[in-house]
């Protein structure tokens, strides 16, 4: 039996294989127009299922639809209209499409051989994958220029047949390698619906012999006629059906003329009583039942040149010997004895083909078993999984195409462009929470997380920085508003509100713990890197008014952690401090020991945001806290957690963070997207000052690449950061980057740049090639 999908399976070269989701664009002919690419088409639509994809559809059309046109035609290509090419291409690049799959004829799309259909492939951003469901064995030269066009613009091309390949190969100089090999599908219907459909249409004592199929010459009817009274003899209860209307081409140009000269040869002939048209475009429903109601398929096209054949493919699939001229297609697929061939205008030997099959059921039911057998591989559920197997590679290459290593940021220039972008983010308020491309969005106002957040990089940035410099003024400004916010938003309970519109008004009530936490991070580092006295007092007593309050959340925990080991660092002695982080610490372990387990080593059922800093919180108080105070058990669950959450952070050489749409659960479950700048802000801040306190090179080594994320070198293949102005993007989904930049994102581009300023600084004492698991990145 011939082995479909033969395509060689090799591995993606791209990063990431299972991109779910994805939405592919389809553009071809479409219902409610009539003929076969346009049901190939839907059902391939229909059969390409996977969980998180969605799709939409261009419409080749003689003239828009109308209220006609099917809800997933998202835009309507007029065949001649040149323009309209480029326009489909401009909508697909505004859209989610992640890749466009054409199906090609060449008397589908509008110019000399169809050549519009490259204005479309050159325009579009998206990959394409295209079906070409003909491939002439001898194209006159327009035709063949035409066809390795649309091969060269396609990144994948898929065909029906081996033959299809060998020809692409020999004839057009197509690689093998850039050719999918993928069945015409078939549906998958119940063969026992013939035996009433039979009875039905007064077909109990006939044996049905069937043609469907859009009517027009290139059907080779009359051969068949020709060949029909030898079958007759052989039964004379035979009953050859004509099943389809003409071809709408055909009727626009000549009306009904070929039907009325296939009526008068078959009265000619005395043929009345033995041949029934159905003249109509039948539904796939009808179409299956007449299907289970033949014996014996023909397939009597007049040229070779038919590379795939979808009333054959279905033939097949309903288990149906087939007696058929040799058409490329035909000679394929009937060589495993599914029926047989007769040499084109051979009337004859055609007839006797068929008397062959009429005269014997026994030879009927074994070429029946051998079509079912054959058929049972090409179910639409079947061809559209290897459509999408190819939809995931050729979007996989593109993306691993465009990974490429980021041109070399100057480092302190990039580290003062990020900190200009929050600072333009910021009034006398605060930062606002949200920029609606680039512009501050005064809707949403500000928030105590940003705030907190912010005072962190700001004064970290102040502090490398010479004191007279533009930079530090810049910085210290928003570290000043910042904790004037937070001075607002404190509680007296010690709490705070998070929430404050663009009136100064607070719009929510006390927020939850993980405001708490981040508040008390940007107030333990107002304390440690504070410019003055009355700055640090300030902060102080901000932070000193929320040490009672009880925090249970993991990341609540890690949060007010930093906040006291950076205070710690300015007063060593202050008891309070030096026992809330102990206890702090105490509690993240005691939840790490109740839920890890080997092969899970982390504080939750899931790993979510703010990942790096958990264990980072833990080595950071281990380093401070005596081994009496609980430091070598803050130590072991840090050491175990990095590592974890390290392993989890990349795939094949790149920074890649867990999407926030469903994150990454303990059973393996993971999210592509959406991915956020502040994920990898985080780790590459956490990762340089680990490789710092653990002369680890490793870690220098990720604090790198997860800078590199904000510069390309992600899943998407697109930087988020912008290098002239220091903006950042709002993170990344499977439609592309988020436009939007506000200040987490902000917030996060300054922290990147912070781990690459302090990398740079220390680079000579940690150039060792790294030793661990990292080493495979390379």
């Amino acid at each position: 039996m011939l082995q479909w999908f033969a395509t060689p399976r090799a591995p993606s070269r791209g990063p990431f294989m299972h991109t779910l989701p994805m939405h592919i664009s389809f553009a071809s002919t479409y219902p409610p127009r009539a003929c076969g690419l346009a049901t190939f088409t839907r059902d391939l639509r229909a059969g390409v299922g996977r969980p998180g994809y969605t799709s939409d559809v261009l419409s080749l059309v003689n003239s828009y639809a109308g209220p006609e046109r099917l809800p997933e035609v998202g835009f309507e290509i007029r065949q001649p209209v040149q323009d309209d090419y480029a326009a489909a291409a401009e909508y697909l690049n505004a859209s989610s499409t992640d890749v466009l799959c054409i199906q090609h004829e060449f008397g589908i799309f509008g110019g000399p051989e169809g050549t519009y259909v490259l204005e479309l492939m050159e325009a579009t951003h998206a990959p394409v994958v295209t079906t070409l469901h003909t491939v002439l064995p001898s194209p006159e030269p327009p035709y063949l220029a035409a066809l390795k066009a649309v091969a060269r613009r396609s990144d994948r091309l898929v065909v029906m047949t081996l033959t299809a390949r060998e020809l692409l190969s020999d004839v057009y100089g197509v690689s093998a390698s850039k050719v999918d090999v993928i069945p015409h599908g078939t549906p998958d219907g119940d063969p026992s619906i013939g035996v009433s459909f039979r009875s039905e249409h007064g077909l109990e004592n006939r044996t049905v012999l069937l043609t469907f199929g859009l009517l027009g010459p290139s059907k080779g009817i009359e051969f068949a006629l020709e060949a029909l009274p030898r079958a007759i003899e052989a039964s004379p209860d035979a009953l050859y059906v004509i099943l389809g209307a003409t071809h709408p081409e055909i009727v626009r140009t000549s009306g009904e003329a070929y039907r009325e000269s296939l009526k008068e040869e078959i009265a000619t002939m005395g043929l009345g009583h033995h041949v029934r048209f159905v003249d109509r475009y039948v539904s796939s429903e009808e179409l299956w039942a007449w299907l289970s109601a033949a014996d014996l398929y023909v397939s009597p096209y007049p040229g070779m040149d038919q590379i795939c054949s979808g009333t054959l493919a279905y033939a097949l699939a309903a288990g149906l010997p087939v007696v058929s001229t040799p058409y490329l297609h035909a000679r394929e697929v009937l060589a495993g004895g599914a029926g047989r061939l007769a040499s084109f205008g051979d009337t004859d030997a055609f007839g006797d083909a068929l008397a062959h099959f009429v005269a014997d059921p026994a030879v009927r039911m074994d070429a029946s078993t051998r079509a079912r057998s054959f058929g049972a591989t090409t179910s639409w559920p079947l061809t559209g999984d290897a459509y999408a197997d190819v939809f995931e590679r050729v979007l996989s290459d593109a993306r691993a195409a465009a990974v490429a290593p980021p041109s070399e940021p100057v480092h302190p220039a990039a580290l003062s462009a990020a900190l200009d972008a929050l600072a333009r983010l910021t009034d006398d308020v605060g930062p606002f929470q949200h920029a609606t491309f680039g512009r501050p969005d005064r809707k949403n106002g500000y928030s105590t997380d940003d705030a907190g957040r912010a005072i962190v990089v700001a004064l970290a940035a102040a502090e490398r920085h010479d004191p007279r410099s533009d930079e530090r003024v810049v910085a210290l400004r928003i570290a000043r508003t910042c904790l004037g916010f937070l001075d607002h938003a404190q509680t007296e309970e010690g709490g705070f509100h998070n929430f404050m519109d663009y009136s100064r008004r607070f719009a929510d009530a006390p927020a939850g713990e993980d405001t708490v936490g981040r508040a008390m991070w940007g107030l333990g580092a107002a304390i440690a890197w504070g410019p003055d006295a009355a700055f640090r007092t300030h902060a102080r007593s901000l932070l000193e008014r929320s040490l009672p309050r009880v925090l249970h959340h993991p990341r609540a925990l890690a949060y007010a952690m930093c906040g006291l080991e950076l205070a710690l660092d300015r007063f060593p002695g202050v008891a309070a401090y030096r026992t809330r982080l102990r206890e702090h610490g105490d509690a993240l372990v005691a939840r790490y020991r109740d839920i890890s387990e080997p092969g899970w080593a982390w504080f939750n059922d899931d790993v979510t945001y703010a990942n790096a800093l958990l264990p980072y919180a833990l080595l950071r108080a281990s380093k401070r806290l005596e081994a009496a105070e609980g430091a070598d058990a803050l130590r072991e669950v840090a050491l175990e957690s990095l590592a974890f959450i390290l392993e989890q952070s990349f795939h094949e050489g790149l920074f890649d963070a867990i999407g926030n749409r469903g994150w990454l659960r303990r059973d393996g479950t993971r999210a592509a997207f959406d991915q956020q700048p502040i994920e990898a802000g985080y780790a590459a801040w956490v990762w340089s000052e680990t490789a710092e306190i653990l002369g680890d090179p490793t870690y220098a080594d990720a604090a790198r690449r997860a800078t590199e994320w904000f510069y390309g070198r992600n899943r998407i293949g697109e930087p988020l950061f912008e290098a002239a102005t220091g903006a950042c993007y709002d993170g990344f989904g499977p439609k592309g980057v988020n436009l939007n930049q506000g200040a987490e994102s902000a917030i996060a581009g300054v922290f990147a740049h912070l781990a690459l300023h302090d990398l740079d600084a220390t680079a000579a004492g940690l150039s060792a090639p790294p030793a661990t698991h990292l080493a495979s990145l390379d």
